[in-house]
C-alpha cells in the first residue's frame, strides 16, 4: 500500500536539493513522514531480529554465517546513521541520502555472504 501511495501521490516529494554528496528531500504531508518512517524502521528492525532468530534456530553453519552477516551489516549501517542524526540535527532532511551512503556497509556484508555461498556451491571449503 505504501508503494501505491508513493506512486499515485504527486506530492510525494515536494522539493529536492542535490549537492555534491547529499540530496535533501522535502514533503509536505506529515502523515507520509510517519508512515514511511515507520515502514522503514520496522524493516530494519526485522533484518536485525531475523538474523538473531536464524542464528539461534538453524543448524547449518553456512546459514548461521549468512545470518550473522545480515545482522552485522544492518547494525553497522543503522548505528552510524543514528549517531549522525543525533549529532548533526540539521542534516535531518538529508537522512535518506546519508543512509544510502551508510548502506554501502550492509552491501559489503551481503557481498561477503554471496561469495561464501558461491564458494560453498562450488565445493570449496569456507
Amino acid at each position: 500500500m505504501l508503494c501505491v501511495w508513493v506512486l499515485v501521490d504527486p506530492t510525494f516529494v515536494s522539493g529536492t536539493v542535490c549537492s555534491t554528496v547529499l540530496a535533501t528531500f522535502r514533503h509536505d504531508a506529515q502523515l507520509f513522514h510517519y508512515a514511511y518512517g515507520g515502514f522503514y524502521e520496522m524493516g530494519l528492525l526485522a533484518l536485525m531480529l531475523s538474523g538473531t532468530v536464524v542464528m539461534k534456530r538453524v543448524e547449518s553453519p553456512l546459514a548461521r554465517h549468512h545470518a550473522a552477516d545480515l545482522q552485522m551489516g544492518t547494525i553497522l549501517f543503522v548505528v552510524p546513521a543514528f549517531i549522525t542524526q543525533l549529532i548533526w540535527r540539521d542534516l535531518d532532511p538529508s537522512l535518506p541520502s546519508l543512509m544510502c551512503h551508510y548502506a554501502l556497509i550492509l552491501a559489503l556484508f551481503l557481498v561477503r555472504a554471496a561469495l561464501r555461498e558461491q564458494r560453498d556451491a562450488s565445493g570449496v571449503s569456507t
